[in-house]
């Protein structure tokens, strides 16, 4: 899965558990329409999808937050990287959050236009990344969670969500001259994209290598 990290900057966190007491006065006045579109918005239901919302530079964080003042789920992908521990500094110094695609939230809400109004009037918004005919492109709950991993480096869930052979599965070979022959993976090797299946082969195991790709998992 090729995802090109942007240029990053440094984002402030955002824990949902401390909004409640933050003081309004903080937040920027939303219009009443505003505020009854996103309660609208934000209400957990099952054709919830997740859309890309385009920011004004530098609003990543606090567009962010207002969604989430006001009930919506969103997720901002971020990175995480050890600041220098300065000398005579007791405890390790805090890790420092880096935004990976600067510019876009991602925002779980239902596909209406009266969500997708509410996203948009959004102070610091200035979009939802949309088809050529103009209509917000929802975003599968699996390519989040894949992007996620992706962003966490964790293969294994990666290879989870795209249902691809682990050591231990049991796979099959979908193409090429060995189509069909089925095996255990006994070894993965992630960074070459293959995988040695034991497959049996003139009555007994055979090691056969295979690209990933090309293994369906049984």
């Amino acid at each position: 899965m090729n995802m090109p990290l942007r240029k990053s900057r440094e984002l402030l966190t955002i824990d949902p558990d401390q909004l409640a007491p933050i003081d309004r006065q903080r937040i920027e006045a939303i219009s009443r329409r505003s505020q009854a579109l996103l309660a609208a918005a934000a209400q957990d239901r099952p054709a919830r999808r997740w859309y890309v919302i385009e920011v004004e530079s530098g609003a990543d964080n606090k567009v962010a937050e207002r969604l989430m003042f006001g009930g919506v789920e969103v997720w901002v992908p971020v990175t995480f990287t050890k600041a220098k521990r300065r000398s005579g500094m007791k405890s390790a110094a805090p890790a420092i959050a880096h935004l990976v695609v600067p510019g876009y939230v991602f925002a779980k809400v239902e596909a209406t236009y009266e969500a997708w109004s509410a996203l948009t009037a959004t102070t610091g918004a200035s979009g939802i990344i949309a088809s050529v005919a103009g209509r917000p492109l929802a975003v599968a709950d699996d390519r989040v969670d894949l992007f996620k991993a992706y962003i966490a480096d964790d293969k294994d869930a990666a290879a989870t969500i795209l249902k691809l052979v682990r050591e231990g599965d049991l796979g099959m070979i979908r193409d090429g001259a060995m189509k069909g022959l089925e095996g255990r993976a006994v070894a993965v090797d992630d960074d070459r994209g293959v995988a040695i299946l034991e497959i049996i082969l003139f009555g007994r195991l055979t090691p056969v290598k295979a690209d990933i790709a090309n293994i369906s998992k049984l």
